[in-house]
This record gives C-alpha cells, structure tokens and sequence, in this order.
C-alpha cells in the first residue's frame, strides 16, 4: 500500500515578501488552507511550502479514497 503524502509547511523567522509568495508557497494546494491554520494555531510569522512533497510537484492530490 503506498504511503499517503502529509503536508509539511516549515515555520520561517520573517514574514515574506509579496514577491516571495509564489516562490514559497503552493497557493492551490488543497492543504493550504490546514497549513494555514497550523501557522496560526504555532504564532508562525510566516510558512514556507517549499519542503512539502506537495510543493515539489506543484501537483494537487488526487482525491483521496477511504478503504
């Protein structure tokens, strides 16, 4: 059975950059949203996605199915 991917958003020390966004993040992951809250819930400044398996492909998900 293949190993479900999880999101993986890095806290950074410095707010980005407008500039910086589309380098950094992955705007129309279906996980931004949860990455979102994650930062909040931390007191992150600011995340980074560029880590995430998500980011690296820049590719969404499939849907996921429940066995």
């Amino acid at each position: 059975m293949p190993k479900r991917l999880k999101p993986t958003p890095r806290a950074l020390k410095e707010p980005l950059q407008f500039h910086q966004v589309d380098k950094s993040r992955f705007l129309d992951c279906p996980h931004y949203d949860h990455c979102l809250t994650l930062g909040e819930q931390k007191k992150w400044l600011s995340f980074t996605c560029r880590k995430c398996p998500f980011f690296l492909t820049k590719t969404p998900p499939g849907p996921q199915h429940n066995n």
